[in-house]
């Protein structure tokens, strides 16, 4: 499946209004691609999947910001998408943060990896993509069993990393990417 992205950067100092405001405007700008007027006010406000009431049925919206950048996506069907700046400050605190992890499979898998940090990141992304793709199926970001996602066959779920970025994304159908600028030198990573 065809996944339309793009991505820009904030300016320094910026907040999460700011990131939300940039992702909805990014969004207007795919939809503008495809022929369809959906102005940036209109989209569904910050804290809510992106939703539009001029986007066609059968489209589906998605946004992820970390740092200074914001990625927003346009696909035909439901996807997820997340985007993590590796913050130093969380590499001291893996060992807390692998508690919060329901699936002490995926703990392991974290520990026993050669780069924990990076390996926490990939699976972190994976987790919230799939968040977001389920929509309301799942009542918090934890009730993702995020083991039992990666043995489905019909899920397809992609991961890319640099030393300071990962970046993750889910569909139900293959997925068919061009990563846009800066994300373009992202490289494929593995869940293993």
């Amino acid at each position: 499946m065809p996944i339309q992205l793009l991505a820009a950067s904030l300016p320094a100092g910026h907040d999460g209004a700011a990131a939300s405001q940039l992702g909805r405007q990014l969004l207007s700008g795919l939809c503008r691609q495809r022929g369809w007027d959906c102005p940036q006010e209109d989209w569904s406000p910050r804290g809510q999947p992106p939703d539009h009431p001029l986007l066609p049925d059968g489209q589906y919206a998605g946004i992820s910001h970390s740092a200074r950048l914001v990625i927003a996506g346009l696909a035909s069907e439901p996807f997820g998408l997340d985007l993590e700046y590796h913050r130093p400050r969380r590499t001291s605190r893996l060992p807390e943060m692998l508690e919060f992890l329901p699936e002490a499979a995926i703990r392991k898998r974290i520990q026993n990896a050669q780069d924990p940090t990076a390996a926490f990141y990939r699976y972190w992304t994976a987790r919230e993509a799939i968040f977001k793709q389920a929509g309301s199926r799942y009542a918090h970001l934890f009730a993702v069993d995020l083991e039992q996602a990666l043995e489905k066959t019909d899920l397809s779920i992609r991961v890319w990393q640099s030393e300071q970025w990962s970046f993750a994304l889910t569909s139900n159908s293959p997925l068919a990417i061009t990563l846009p600028a800066p994300l373009d030198t992202l490289q494929a990573a593995i869940l293993d």
